[in-house]
């Protein structure tokens, strides 16, 4: 993605995924060798490709486990139809970059979101039984003082578990 804000595609260039096949059976090891109980998938965006997510998914449902997963993920990928796939496999957690609550500042971050389309990913994660974290941006250099407050309301009203803020303008 593009969002102004991040320095991941510039500093590690495209993404370079393994096979759907290769994961689960590093997930089936991790379970069985080190009696792993709870694993997070960290990619930016692990459903990003929806196909590959759905892949994992398919892997795992043919397999025998006891594993709880997470990942984090965009709004823009959020579906119902693939995050009760997910859950039906062991998934149970996810974090949205929310970002703001107000609309004109997610554009000139270059969010390909609104934030009526982070309320809906977020309802329905919850809604589908995932414990869902949300991070947020408090000071662009362009947030505005009703934006920020509007924010503040939108993480208050959201009521994820839990929240990560990011402070980025520099503080002299």
């Amino acid at each position: 993605m593009k969002c102004s804000f991040c320095h991941v595609p510039g500093f590690w260039g495209s993404w370079q995924g393994r096979t759907a096949q290769s994961i689960v059976s590093e997930l089936l090891m991790l379970e069985k060798t080190h009696n792993a109980k709870k694993v997070l998938f960290l990619d930016d965006n692990a459903t990003a490709n929806k196909r590959h997510m759905q892949e994992i998914v398919r892997h795992l449902r043919n397999e025998s486990h006891s594993l709880r997963l997470g990942c984090l993920s965009s709004v823009l990928s959020y579906s119902e139809e693939l995050f009760k796939e997910m859950h039906s496999v062991g998934f149970r957690w996810v974090h949205f970059g929310a970002e703001s609550a107000d609309n004109t500042l997610l554009k000139e971050m270059h969010k390909a979101i609104n934030f009526d389309k982070t309320v809906a990913a977020v309802v329905g994660a919850k809604n589908l039984g995932f414990r869902v974290r949300t991070s947020w941006i408090l000071d662009m250099p362009n947030s505005s003082e009703a934006g920020i407050l509007a924010t503040i309301k939108a993480i208050e009203d959201l009521a994820t578990p839990e929240i990560r803020l990011h402070y980025l303008t520099l503080r002299l």
